[in-house]
Order: structure tokens, then C-alpha cells, then sequence
């Protein structure tokens, strides 16, 4: 009964873990102060970006970041 209960969590665990895995090399999570949270597909499989804290963005981060930009005014638009 012991090693099932073992076998159960071990799975669960390599479950959740492939999950996370898979949702960090392909979206974007951009917190915003209005919006909460900006959920957008990557274009390119990667960790690059993966969460992005933009609550208290002003003009130069979004010159520094172009890409997170473009997303967060693509998703205003869209509302």
C-alpha cells in the first residue's frame, strides 16, 4: 500500500512539474496594475519572458522591452 501511495504522489508530481514545464516555454505572463494578469502565446518556444512584472512600466520600459509592449497594447486594443 505504501509504495502505491509512492507511486501515486511520484506521478502526481512529474504531472504538475510537465504541466508548469510546458506553460513557461510557451506563454507569456504579464502582470499589470489595470489588467491583472496578460496571458499571450510565445512565438518562439523559450524561457525568455516567461513572467513579466509591468505594474509600473513607464515610456522607457517599454522601449527596453518592445516585444512585452506590443503585447500589453495589443491586448488594451483588443478590450
Amino acid at each position: 500500500m505504501r509504495a502505491i501511495r509512492a507511486f501515486v504522489g511520484f506521478f502526481s508530481f512529474g504531472v504538475i512539474a510537465a504541466g508548469a514545464l510546458f506553460l513557461a516555454l510557451n506563454y507569456h505572463f504579464i502582470f499589470t496594475s489595470k489588467d491583472g494578469v496578460i496571458i499571450e502565446r510565445k512565438s518562439e518556444l523559450g524561457f525568455t519572458d516567461t513572467l513579466v512584472n509591468a505594474r509600473d512600466w513607464g515610456p522607457l520600459d517599454y522601449a527596453a522591452n518592445p516585444r512585452m509592449g506590443l503585447i500589453i497594447i495589443k491586448h488594451k486594443i483588443k478590450r
